[in-house]
């Protein structure tokens, strides 16, 4: 009884431990100064690009899109090839 009361009290003590104590995966100093002016506010990130790089962008990113939309359409549709819907009849 006093044997599982010990070890019930390490077990404790151990994630007491882990749940308080300090974790810093970079320390103080080491991380870039950037990081460290940002820490209390959420910074703002303005990116300039001109007409035609933007206009280049937005098509890429539709293209993805409708290639991917067309795959799926695709997909549904081999699929649906594949079935026997004469087994459903039975």
């Amino acid at each position: 009884m006093i044997k599982t009361k010990l070890s019930f009290l390490f077990v404790l003590l151990i994630y007491v431990h882990c749940a308080f104590g300090d974790i810093s995966f970079i320390s103080k100093g080491q991380r870039a100064e950037l990081f460290e002016i940002m820490d209390n506010e959420v910074p703002t990130f303005r990116i300039s690009l001109p007409d035609n790089e933007f206009t280049k962008l937005k098509r890429a990113s539709n293209n993805i899109s409708l290639k991917y939309i067309n795959y799926k359409i695709k997909e549904i549709i081999d699929s649906l090839n594949q079935q026997n819907f004469n087994d459903f009849k039975k």
